[in-house]
């Protein structure tokens, strides 16, 4: 690659379901001395993404019986949807030397963050004591609809602060013999960390229908 080599790209991402558009920008840039024995390569991306999932979840099931027969029933469904704020940021530097026409070393260092706050909202609906046997519809071995009486609701807010950092540095050495055999030696180590530093629960419940 030439020095002073100069690429930068944008790009971005529609998301159907969080209705957002999301950009990425990416820069790289190269350079190397005039004796072309030793060169530097940067690169920089940041991305940010607008994740959504929605759906419905079954969190528990019980036997119930109709017309004398049991059958397993949802006992608590949940209405989920989850949104998650996404930013990575990650920079990637190559330093290359050739001492000699025999030896060349390589050094890698990476690093990356993350950020992916997110929240998840879920009204759960209860069927304390089953569904009316006369309104059970069933398919195979369940109900998988009906009316059912004696029901309760919890709508549920879990608030997350999340994110994860990584680095890593890798050190590469290649040496011709005279005998023409190549001797390569590596050395590297990789840390990271993260979680959620922060994480709230917000809870409301309704009464028995």
């Amino acid at each position: 690659m030439d020095a002073n080599t100069v690429s930068l790209q944008v790009q971005g991402q529609y998301s159907d379901v969080s209705k957002e558009w999301d950009p990425q920008l990416s820069g790289l840039y190269s350079w190397k001395n005039d004796d072309e024995n030793f060169g530097l390569l940067v690169s920089l991306t940041q991305q940010e993404r607008s994740l959504a999932r929605k759906g419905k979840e079954v969190l528990g099931f019980g036997r119930q019986q109709v017309a004398g027969e049991e059958y397993w029933a949802p006992r608590i469904i949940g209405d989920a949807y989850f949104q998650q704020e996404r930013k990575r940021t990650t920079a990637l530097i190559t330093a290359q030397w050739q001492p000699s026409d025999k030896t060349d070393i390589v050094l890698n260092v990476l690093d990356t963050k993350l950020d992916a706050n997110n929240i998840n909202h879920n009204l759960y609906t209860f069927f304390n004591n089953g569904f009316v046997e006369s309104s059970a519809v069933i398919a195979g071995s369940g109900i998988v609809a009906g009316q059912a009486n004696n029901t309760a609701s919890e709508f549920a807010i879990i608030d997350r602060i999340s994110y994860s950092d990584a680095s890593s540095y890798d050190l590469e050495i290649n040496h011709t013999l005279e005998s023409g055999v190549t001797v390569t030696g590596k050395l590297g180590t990789t840390e990271a960390e993260g979680g959620t530093s922060r994480d709230r629960y917000h809870q409301f419940n309704g009464g028995l229908c």
